[in-house]
């Protein structure tokens, strides 16, 4: 088949609890054909990115990352370099593969032909190499992908080998009227999901106090934190393509209660153990800390610091979010959906009978 004409490209993503998880692929696998068993010198193949176009026209070029990140419902650019003028090629991510649950994708190249999940078609062809257009569904799963290109003949698929410097990720976009977090208004999307600073409330009610916050969501490594907190808490790869999903589980993730949360909670002034929750300046410090000493929840934290490392993951994943200060919050730890509270004999509040609070 010749490079003009369609081509086949397959993508498949872990149907497991962790995005860095990988399994070993095989290099060649043979077609259920009398031919030979054993891999075919049919020349070499290359993969390439389109890095610094791709990276402005998904707004992702404030990332500090060598990787390739791009949103969904967006096409991006890869070149394929080849040495010779017949090929195929398939796009492999992840492992354990499920096409019915999304985790397995498969791209057709050219002809304008696609399935239901990613579109592909060839862009241009100068010599030997191959400009290949790539648009991740609206509702796909985010993460980082892991790509292979492969050779595929009559007999058998030639895999290339394992490259890291093909990883890539793909994040929600709400730039894109048919992603779930679109935002129609350009100043918003640059206030919910671009800033990258802001400034917290905190305080009393009648006595308002506000720090600045570095909420960090483009600095190195802070992505790849972002997605070990769903590692760490066994979310499910066919859950990631859903913002509400991943905002439900960040929330609860972001609070070492009984898991490998990312913070530990503490109002009792001792914080000799850890760093005291008004220590804290900014997310990047506390997400890379956690990452970097095995998921281990970090000490200490209190609602302003929570919340803050949340809007962080929020707008890391491409999911708008802004921190909100709330003065007379009512705590219904009974589960009656009333605030009950209980007084003595003299009118005062019984501190060890009223289990709700407000503060």
């Amino acid at each position: 088949m010749s490079l003009g004409q369609p081509w086949e490209q397959h993508g498949r993503i872990s149907l497991d609890n962790s995005n860095s998880h990988e399994s070993n692929l095989l290099e060649y696998e043979a077609f259920d054909v009398l031919s030979p068993r054993g891999p075919l010198d049919e020349g070499k193949v290359v993969l390439m990115f389109a890095f610094m176009r791709n990276r402005k026209d998904h707004y992702t070029d404030k990332f500090k990352s060598s990787s390739l990140i791009v949103r969904r419902n967006k096409e991006f650019t890869i070149i394929i370099k080849l040495d010779r003028q017949y090929m195929k090629y398939l796009l492999v991510t992840g492992s354990s593969p499920d096409d019915n649950k999304g985790t397995y994708i498969t791209v057709s190249i050219g002809k304008g032909k696609h399935n239901r999940h990613w579109k592909g078609r060839v862009v241009e062809i100068q010599g030997n190499e191959v400009t290949v257009g790539i648009t991740p569904n609206a509702s796909c799963i985010i993460g980082r992908f892991r790509t292979f290109v492969a050779i595929v003949t009559d007999f058998g698929r030639q895999r290339t080998q394992r490259n890291q410097d093909t990883d890539f990720y793909v994040l929600f976009n709400p730039w894109d009227p048919a992603d779930q977090v679109y935002m129609d208004k350009e100043e918003d999307r640059q206030e919910y999901v671009m800033n990258d600073v802001g400034i917290v409330y905190n305080g009393e009610h009648n006595n308002i106090s506000s720090r600045s916050w570095n909420f960090g969501q483009f600095e190195e490594g802070v992505l790849d934190a972002c997605l070990m907190v769903m590692d760490a808490g066994k979310v499910p790869l066919l859950f990631r393509g859903n913002a509400t999903e991943v905002v439900r589980q960040g929330s609860a993730l972001l609070n070492a209660q009984d898991d490998k949360g990312v913070m530990v909670g503490n109002w009792s002034g001792d914080y000799s153990s850890g760093t005291a929750p008004t220590a804290w300046t900014g997310s990047p410090e506390i997400l890379l800390k956690y990452a970097s000493e095995g998921c281990e929840p970090v000490c200490f934290a209190q609602c302003w610091v929570f919340a803050g490392v949340m809007n962080t993951f929020s707008r890391c994943l491409g999911i708008p979010a802004r921190v909100i200060t709330n003065y007379f919050s009512a705590h219904d730890n009974t589960g009656n959906v009333k605030t009950d509270i209980v007084l003595d004999k003299d009118g005062k509040i019984d501190r060890s009978r009223t289990k709700d609070s407000v503060w």
